[in-house]
């Protein structure tokens, strides 16, 4: 498996907002532009069970050496993209 995968928590609205401007973000820099997807959950307490927007992001995977490399390259820019998402979802003017 590849990919970017973010979980969110299916029941709340700013999880899933949330979830989907880190996806935005990341896909600009993910050396694949499909098997990106943000997964619906609600089994997960730390998603779930919290009233602010939770999200969990896997950007790879750590079996795939496509993936390990991409990572290994580019933290600075993963950082970056996750931090920038979370920034346009507050409508922050800057991180």
């Amino acid at each position: 498996k590849t990919g970017i995968v973010i979980e969110v928590n299916e029941n709340n609205a700013f999880s899933n907002a949330l979830g989907k401007e880190i996806l935005k973000q990341l896909i600009n820099i993910y050396y694949k532009k499909e098997d990106n997807i943000i997964v619906y959950s609600s089994k997960k307490k730390e998603i779930t069970e919290t009233a602010s927007p939770a999200v969990t992001v896997f950007v790879g995977s750590r079996e795939n050496e496509e993936d390990v490399n991409w990572i290994v390259n580019n933290v600075d820019k993963i950082g970056k993209m996750i931090a920038e998402g979370i920034k346009e979802y507050f409508k922050l003017k800057k991180c």
